[in-house]
């Protein structure tokens, strides 16, 4: 899924360092959800939780907060899309 969200993002034309930012975010949320033992649900309180948390590891702040919150509910729309067509 996160190739087809990397690709849906160069198909809007975002700048290389966009994918990029974006890619490592979602990693980043995906790791932490794995050592947090937290399903990585793409919802609002799951996504808080994980930048509440960089925040308190000590990052000065999270600029890719909100538009990581948008990207995340974008990919989490897509999925549950799929999964009803199915």
């Amino acid at each position: 899924m996160l190739d087809s969200l990397l690709l849906h993002l160069r198909a809007e034309c975002k700048s290389a360092q966009t994918v990029k930012t974006y890619g490592d975010g979602i990693r980043g949320f995906l790791s932490w959800c794995q050592r947090e033992d937290v399903p990585p649900a793409l919802d609002r309180p799951t996504v808080n939780a994980w930048i509440a948390a960089r925040l308190s590891d000590g990052a000065h702040q999270a600029p890719e907060g909100p538009p990581m919150m948008r990207v995340l509910s974008r990919v989490g729309t897509r999925c549950a899309r799929r999964i009803a067509a199915q």
